[in-house]
């Protein structure tokens, strides 16, 4: 059996009430729900749930201190020059995108193919439907921070599509210390 799965960091609510209070009524706009936002670190598409396990030694593999990360600024992602995506981003880059490139270098050791495309560290807050006009919304946004927040494990999600947008639920949590601890999910 196949599970659509992602490797991520999992928000602070507080953060996530922060980020909720950036809502604005914008036509064509589907902000996201406080249960859907995360960082995604990797996403890896479906994958056979026999694997499964080998993605949890990938995470347990990764070896680095907990970190402190704040949410900032705003942006979006384009297709065919129409946004398609609203993000904010976080700082600082070093500790997340180390993190990414350790467990990517796992990752490939697995199989699992590079990314071509670059990695850029972000929330996800809204889908663009239509053409939503979201420079305004970007250009107010851009000395949006919040408080530092600790990072101190990553998280192996799975995600199924619904009419609502996809919804996740965690399937591992691998503790951030030099020497990985496994934390099952309750």
């Amino acid at each position: 059996m196949m599970t659509r799965i992602f490797i991520g960091l999992e928000i602070p609510e507080v953060i996530k009430c922060r980020l909720l209070a950036l809502r604005k009524e914008m036509p064509g706009c589907r902000w996201q729900t406080a249960a859907q936002m995360h960082l995604t670190l990797r996403f890896l598409g479906e994958v056979e749930e026999d694997r499964l396990p080998l993605l949890e030694g990938a995470m347990r593999q990764t070896v680095m201190p907990p970190f402190k990360l704040s949410v900032c600024g705003a942006g979006c992602f384009n297709r065919n020059t129409k946004p398609i995506i609203l993000w904010v981003g976080v700082h600082p880059l070093e500790a997340v995108t180390t993190l990414y490139q350790q467990l990517s270098e796992r990752l490939q050791e697995l199989g699992f193919e590079q990314e071509d495309k670059g990695f850029i560290p972000h929330i996800t807050i809204a889908r663009l439907k239509r053409s939503a006009n979201v420079k305004t919304f970007v250009e107010s946004h851009q000395q949006f921070d919040t408080d530092p927040f600790q990072i101190s494990h990553i998280s192996l999600f799975s995600s199924t599509t619904g009419q609502d947008g996809s919804q996740y639920k965690v399937l591992y949590r691998s503790i951030l210390e030099p020497g990985n601890l496994f934390l099952p999910v309750t």
